[in-house]
């Protein structure tokens, strides 16, 4: 499988991670930040913000799968990875997000636990 080059780079800042509910840090789901890719580069804003953001016609996708605070490190290739584990299926098999050491692209796949 060949994957498409992101248009957009970022840098993330190390510890960057949420660990916790934003609730945790008394901070509503709506004030969450959030990043908007335009073609002029990366804004920032909050999610409550997000319908500013937004023209007739655009695709919003939305993830709401949840993500264990577990990853290993990983080759694919000659390339370094971070495999971080998403869900255990009933067929003991795991939903997982493979992402590239160095830049912002993602792929999912399902690999078999043994």
């Amino acid at each position: 499988m060949t994957l498409a080059k992101p248009l957009t780079h970022f840098e993330r800042p190390p510890a960057s991670d949420a660990v916790e509910p934003p609730e945790a840090h008394g901070v509503d789901r709506d004030g969450v930040k959030l990043m908007i890719a335009t073609p002029g580069g990366v804004e920032h804003g909050r999610f409550a913000d997000l319908g500013e953001h937004l023209a007739p016609g655009d695709l919003l996708v939305v993830n709401n799968s949840a993500t264990l605070p577990a990853a290993v490190d990983g080759v694919r290739g000659a390339a370094p990875i971070a495999v971080h584990f998403s869900t255990a299926l009933d067929d003991h098999a795991w939903v997982v997000e493979l992402r590239p050491g160095t830049n912002a692209m993602y792929s999912t796949s399902n690999i078999r636990a043994t």
